[in-house]
């Protein structure tokens, strides 16, 4: 008897931490908004991990969730610039330290015909004789897929790396909101 106590003991602890972990470090999130089309669709619920915020753990490419300034709440961006990149867009393209990024899913075509083709634009520090803006340590730039539908690192500047809720783990094709 007393052993079968133990046993169930031992799997309850074992079952909180489960769980503990699971839900310290995982989050589930919705997409709000279409600024991540045509990647992500408003009602997509991504799985997102919280547990490691440093920037070495995070790569040009990661859609991750932040807390932007503008929103209220979180949204969902491509991280495109970290610390020490040179960030520029010329006629829709996104260039970082120069090389031009090869974005298959993003909306260049429409960005382009909104007049949203080149940036950054005067209202953005940077010196006469440079067409780019480069992120401070500690610092990263993010971008909605859609571009000319999202209000991104064009409009906040590069963003705190505390900034950044988690980064999406699953979530692009299979999940949607239940009951749709």
């Amino acid at each position: 008897m007393r052993g079968n106590v133990l046993a169930f003991l031992a799997l309850t602890i074992l079952a909180f931490l489960t769980v503990y972990s699971v839900y310290r470090h995982f989050d589930l999130c919705v997409v709000e908004s279409t600024s991540m089309l045509p990647t992500l669709r408003p009602g997509q619920i991504l799985v997102v991990t919280r547990f490691d915020h440093r920037l070495s753990s995070y790569h040009r490419g990661d859609i991750v969730v932040i807390h932007a300034p503008t929103v209220h709440g979180l949204a969902v961006k491509r991280l495109v610039g970290l610390p020490g990149d040179k960030i520029h867009i010329t006629e829709g393209r996104l260039f970082v330290n120069g090389i031009p990024v090869e974005e298959r899913y993003a909306s260049i075509e429409e960005a382009h015909s909104a007049g949203r083709s080149n940036w950054p634009v005067s209202q953005f520090p940077m010196s006469a004789d440079r067409n780019f803006v480069e992120i401070p340590e500690s610092y990263i730039f993010v971008l909605g897929d859609n571009r000319d539908g999202s209000i991104d690192s064009r409009v906040w500047g590069a963003l705190p790396q505390e900034s950044i809720y988690g980064k999406r783990i699953l979530g692009e094709t299979s999940w949607t909101r239940w009951g749709q």
